[in-house]
């Protein structure tokens, strides 16, 4: 925490070998199934989620952690976030090993109205570091620069 910004990536094969696997069932249903619409239909769909992985592995995301906030930078789109409107981060659950924050009550009611049930943030997986270890350092960051901080 004495030298921010902190940043951590996605890493780019664990992004895109999922693309590669992708690429590959997308050749085989086209070329294994009969030239019926179903086996176009998913060789097209599963062509063009090869290449959305492709470009996340070129584009990668990144958390940037500051004394200011958490900025998310996705590769469609940059998302900041202030300490405060997060409770805790936390690892969503071993099977999909995606690290999310926890929302705060303050951050949930600036949400629009249908939304304020929702009471995760998620920022993905495929990250360089463990889940684990992105958590600790998302929530020793909050406790550093978070709320408490903020109010003295």
């Amino acid at each position: 925490m004495d030298d921010p910004p902190i940043v951590m990536w996605q890493d780019r094969v664990k992004v895109a070998l999922p693309g590669l696997a992708m690429a590959v069932a997308a050749v085989l249903t086209y070329g294994l199934g009969s030239a019926s619409a179903a086996s176009l239909f998913w060789s097209i769909l599963l062509s063009l989620m090869a290449v959305l992985m492709g470009w996340m592995a070129i584009v990668r995301s990144c958390l940037i952690l500051a004394p200011e906030g958490l900025t998310w930078r996705t590769w469609i789109r940059t998302f900041d976030y202030e300490w405060g409107d997060f409770e805790r981060f936390i690892v969503v659950s071993a099977r999909s090993r995606m690290v999310a924050g926890v929302l705060s009550e303050r951050c949930k009611r600036r949400r629009p109205w249908f939304s304020r049930w929702i009471g995760l943030k998620p920022f993905g997986g495929f990250w360089e570091l463990p889940q684990q270890q992105i958590v600790d350092v998302l929530n020793e960051a909050r406790r550093h620069w978070g709320p408490a901080r903020e109010s003295s």
